[in-house]
Order: structure tokens, then C-alpha cells, then sequence
């Protein structure tokens, strides 16, 4: 904060209590009221300030949410699009001809991914890592299984994600851009 132009803005970083790494961030604005109003030049300012200081850690230690049991799915882990960040967060079994498949003696990864085209259907992995390799369990003490696989044969990715109260079974081919 130290570099945005004025006096007005504090901050204060707190970071006891939370995971490894992680903080919180308090921002005051001196006598600026509930709804403060920015110039154009000092609101850009702040954005460039959280581009640079963006959080770059995962929202959870592994992808996924447990399914509304109504569903009835086998799974007890699918895909769920997080609408702070708008991105798609979930767990992946890679899988050759059907029968599971190691990649670097990984099987299982947590992929996050961007919606580039809603009405072309086009999605953009942003992130992965391997899935739950802590070992956390979920809150019916189960560890946490993949709903979503990647077919290597077919390049096909299947998975079943949460958007709000809705679950959706999808089916994307998986490329590289152009």
C-alpha cells in the first residue's frame, strides 16, 4: 500500500491462524465512508496493486465438493465452479483405453480452469497440482475421490461440476491452442 499515491489508505496483514503462507488483508480508507469513491487515476492504482500482489495459493486442499447426496452419484468428490474467481476447480484421473494411467507417477491431479467461451464452450486450465496430497479427508471423514477423468486415447475430459444449487455432467475435447 506503501505505493499507492496518497495518505488516505491503510493497511494491516494479519496472518495468525491461518494455513502456511496465507494472510488476510484489512484495507481502511480514512473518512471514506461505506462506499468510498475513487478517482479513475487512483483506482487504477489499487488494481495494479492486487495484480501485483495477487494470492496465488488454491482456495482449498483439494479440488472439488461432495455432491448433494439426493444425486445418488458414486462419487463422494465433483468439480465445482467457484464464482469468487470465476474459475472451475476439480480433481482428474488420467486414464488410457479406460484403465487408470500414471503421468510422471501422478494419476490424480487437482486442475483449476478458466471459462474462456460460455457459448463455444471453451475452458482453459490455469492451474494444477497434485490431488490432495496431504491426504485430507472430507466432512463425512472419507477421503475424497475424482469425478473427473481425462481420456488419453480420445483427449476427452468428463467430470461432474457444482455451479450454485446446479450439477452438470460435461464433456469437453481437450487441445492445445492456437
Amino acid at each position: 500500500v506503501a505505493n499507492l499515491a496518497g495518505n488516505e489508505t491503510t493497511s494491516e496483514i494479519y496472518d495468525d491462524g491461518c494455513k502456511t503462507g496465507g494472510s488476510a488483508e484489512l484495507w481502511t480508507i480514512e473518512a471514506g465512508g461505506h462506499i468510498p469513491l475513487f478517482s479513475n487515476s487512483f483506482a487504477q492504482q489499487v488494481v495494479e496493486w492486487l495484480f501485483v500482489h495477487a494470492k496465488s495459493d488454491w482456495p482449498a486442499d483439494y479440488s472439488g465438493v461432495t455432491p448433494p447426496a439426493l444425486l445418488g452419484l458414486s462419487y463422494n468428490n465433483i468439480g465445482n465452479f467457484n464464482s469468487a474467481d470465476n474459475l472451475i476447480y476439480t480433481c482428474v484421473r488420467t486414464l488410457e483405453n479406460g484403465i487408470p494411467t500414471a503421468i510422471g507417477g501422478i494419476e490424480k491431479y487437482d486442475i483449476a480452469m478458466k471459462i474462456i467461451s460460455y457459448e463455444l464452450g471453451i475452458i482453459q486450465i490455469t492451474n494444477s497440482r497434485l490431488f490432495n496430497s496431504d491426504g485430507v479427508r472430507n466432512e463425512s471423514n472419507e477421503l475424497p475421490d475424482c469425478s473427473g477423468m481425462f481420456e488419453l486415447s480420445t483427449n476427452l475430459y468428463t467430470d461432474i461440476i457444482q455451479v450454485g444449487n446446479q450439477v452438470f455432467e460435461v464433456v469437453f475435447e481437450l487441445r492445445d491452442s492456437v
